[in-house]
């Protein structure tokens, strides 16, 4: 799951021309600063639906999580030749000046040795992919083993290779994308002005 809390902040990010810079505004008690969204990934145990503790991952601040999935991609290692990740999709929300840039966030779930006494220390998140893209990611999906993102108005198609996402294939869309469902070849993808288009996924020619 990912939880969200709001924290008051006197900063502020603007820009400047070149690149953005981060301000702190200072105008006395009385004035009402803005609320700032600090959003953390947490593991829920399915026996207790408790937060596992010491598993929590904080993210960045500014950073909004709008995708959340559990995703099938290829795997050397596993024998069905996939393996479960966890997928994040985040935007960096800081004003309408500044361009909008997201991150691709994957998580592996690894068992090892529990501590005396603790036995929710049995599993730890390893990340294993974390970079910005060039837009915000707004929605995750998976599909005959490749990973499926909508980055700004694009639908790309990613495969994961030494723990580095390689772009196989995109389409344009146009349109901001909140949702995506794959079904086997298929992807249907919804927007928040044309209802839901089908993508399809041709794996021979990667197209």
């Amino acid at each position: 799951v990912v939880l969200n809390n709001k924290d008051i902040t006197n900063k502020y990010f603007r820009f400047n021309g070149e690149d953005k810079e981060q301000c702190e505004d200072n105008r006395g008690e009385r004035f009402l600063y803005p609320q700032l969204d600090k959003f953390t990934f947490a593991l829920v145990s399915p026996s207790n639906y408790q937060i596992v503790p010491e598993i929590q991952t904080e993210l960045d601040d500014w950073e909004h999580v709008s995708a959340l999935k559990m995703v099938m991609l290829a795997y050397e290692g596993a024998q069905s030749g996939l393996r479960g990740y966890i997928c994040m999709g985040t935007n960096y929300n800081y004003s309408e000046d500044i361009t909008s840039r997201g991150r691709i966030i994957l998580l592996d779930l690894i068992e090892v040795v529990p501590e005396p006494d603790k036995p929710w220390t049995r599993y730890k998140l390893k990340q294993i992919y974390a970079k910005e893209q060039k837009g915000p990611v707004s929605a995750v999906t998976c599909t005959r083993g490749f990973l499926v993102s909508s980055v700004g108005q694009k639908v790309y198609l990613w495969q994961l290779k030494d723990k580095e996402l390689t772009g196989i294939a995109f389409i344009d869309t146009n349109i901001f994308i909140h949702q995506m469902v794959s079904i086997k070849s298929l992807i249907l993808i919804a927007d928040v002005y044309k209802s839901v288009s089908v993508l399809r996924f041709q794996d021979e020619s990667r197209t």
